[in-house]
């Protein structure tokens, strides 16, 4: 069975909120979230790649068999055109329609 390439992503956001600051950007609790999804994948069966939008450009060319999007409601626009990027003949939805 070939790995599966899962592309986890925290969206970026521009908001003028107190967060904690890492290489001089904000960091947002998400990201927390996309990491308890990663480590719950069984590594031999999946690849898992997690973008920061935060930290760094998202790679649009990638080739994933699941992109995963969290975001807070402060910046969720930005994760609809994230998602509207990736979509082209694979479902997408929440984790509870995709069960």
């Amino acid at each position: 069975m070939r790995t599966r390439i899962i592309h986890l992503i925290n969206p970026k956001t521009d908001s003028i909120t107190t967060r904690p600051l890492y290489m001089n950007r904000a960091l947002y609790s998400p990201l927390a979230g996309l990491l308890a999804v990663a480590a719950s994948l069984p590594r031999d069966q999946y690849e898992v790649l997690l973008t920061d939008e935060n930290i760094e450009n998202i790679d649009f060319n990638l080739k994933a068999d699941l992109v995963g999007i969290s975001a807070m409601t402060s910046y969720v626009n930005r994760g609809y055109e994230i998602a509207d990027k990736f979509r082209g003949g694979t479902r997408t939805g929440t984790a509870a329609e995709l069960k």
